[in-house]
């Protein structure tokens, strides 16, 4: 078994937007300050360009699917971890993406085929799905429609699921114990300091 890492990083967001050349220089600059770890939305649509590897219908857009398998290469020979998130929510340009069943699968097993044999990387099924908008998906969607493909396509892929907010007891026995996700994801809410300035929202993640 492989020596447990505290994982230090940060949203990369628009990675696929970037160059070739651009992006090795953000992973020089990033590893330089030691971080080991990037998040990159699985798809996103700025106000003129759309840089998603799946379009909205959860099909494949080959020119930014293969960069993103570019970027979890170079980030493998550099030993850092890519977490890849899908999310149903609005983009800039207002269209909201993966909204039925058969999108999101699609958008899975695009995603899982195309970096099957890549194993520095994660996958979170769908971003903060417990908020009341369109992002929410539901724990029978996220167990039958999502976690077990991913699981059929890659036995051996962690997969998890952001939590939007601290997690009760009570979901975190839907996230391990239906929905059967290799860790927890929530994105914790940002509280002041003791000088009275906010911190950072973070995103913590625990193994099982």
């Amino acid at each position: 078994m492989a020596d447990p890492h505290f994982l230090y990083g940060i949203s990369y967001y628009g990675a696929l937007g970037a160059s070739e050349d651009f992006i090795g220089r953000d992973l020089d600059d990033l590893q330089r300050y030691g971080f080991n770890w990037i998040r990159v939305l699985g798809h996103l649509v700025g106000i003129s360009n759309d840089v998603s590897v799946v379009d909205a219908e959860g099909r494949p857009r080959g020119t930014f699917l293969n960069k993103l398998k570019g970027l979890v290469g170079e980030c493998d020979r550099r030993g850092m971890i890519v977490d890849i998130t899908f999310s149903r929510g609005d983009t800039a340009a207002g269209s909201p993406r993966l909204q039925s069943p058969e999108a999101h699968a699609r958008a899975v097993d695009a995603l899982v085929t195309a970096l099957r044999k890549s194993r520095n990387w994660y996958l979170d099924l769908s971003n903060e799905r417990n908020i009341q908008d369109k992002r929410f998906t539901n724990i029978g969607r996220l167990e039958t429609n999502l976690r077990e493909l991913a699981r059929r396509l890659d036995p051996a892929l962690l997969v998890t699921a952001s939590h939007g907010g601290d997690i009760s007891r009570t979901n975190c026995g839907e996230y391990l114990q239906t929905v059967k996700v290799d860790f927890i994801s929530p994105h914790r809410r940002a509280t002041p300091n003791r000088r009275g300035k906010p911190k950072r929202r973070r995103k913590n993640t625990w193994r099982r």
